[in-house]
């Protein structure tokens, strides 16, 4: 897995927000509306980066030459992208956060006003399903992966910024008034966590089925 690793996730890194990352059978792309697109290749995450350990233990390496070209996305602070050797994971990657597309509708019309799903950062839209359905859930396969449910997902500013990197406040507003709360912290909740169980191959549009219910 590969991600930018930040202190902050919101005020003042409205300009990462926008980055898009997509895959090639050889080499990982990022896009911004910036920038010309930099092409990562795969062979450069074979050892090559600076070898790093977390506070948990976790171990990950720096991509070499990608920092730059992040770092002048957001105007000159210092960022370091860095990925998980295969058979580890980065804080961060894991669990997996689902959320439903008729989750977003019906939180729409509560709200009176639309919003990108991008805003939520999902890894994975659930399309027919019923609104808030992932909130009941388990354990569901998903392709060839099994995941069982780990807690729902309390939300913060970063939702203010658009996936074009536009700040405002009538997302969080709209949480904070018309979401339930999480217990131990107070925050708004939309989508939920899932942990791992079973790894396996995801494809789009594989189909989300039901293990065993909450």
């Amino acid at each position: 897995g590969i991600r930018a690793r930040l202190k902050h996730t919101t005020k003042g890194w409205e300009a990462l927000y926008g980055v898009g990352v997509s895959l090639t059978e050889d080499s990982v792309v990022l896009s911004h509306a910036s920038k010309q697109d930099l092409v990562i290749p795969l062979s450069v995450l074979d050892g090559e980066g600076e070898a790093l350990t977390c506070s948990k233990g976790n171990s990950y390496r720096t991509v070499p030459g990608v920092g730059d070209w992040l770092t002048d996305v957001v105007g000159g602070r210092q960022i370091t992208l860095v990925y998980s050797p295969e058979g580890a994971v980065v804080p961060g990657l894991d669990p997996v956060l689902i959320i439903g597309q008729n989750s977003l509708s019906a939180f729409e019309e509560i709200a009176g006003h639309t919003m990108e799903m991008e805003r939520f950062r999902p890894n994975i839209v659930a399309v027919e399903k019923q609104p808030f359905a992932d909130e009941g859930w388990a354990e569901v396969k998903v392709g060839e992966a099994v995941l069982v449910f780990c807690h729902r997902c309390t939300r913060c500013s970063i939702t203010n910024v658009s996936p074009e990197g536009i700040r405002t406040d009538y997302t969080m507003n709209s949480l904070r008034e018309k979401r339930p709360r999480c217990e131990k912290t107070n925050k708004p909740v939309f989508g939920s966590y899932f942990k791992v169980k079973c790894p396996g191959l995801v494809k789009p549009g594989d189909k989300i089925m039901l293990i065993k219910s909450q």
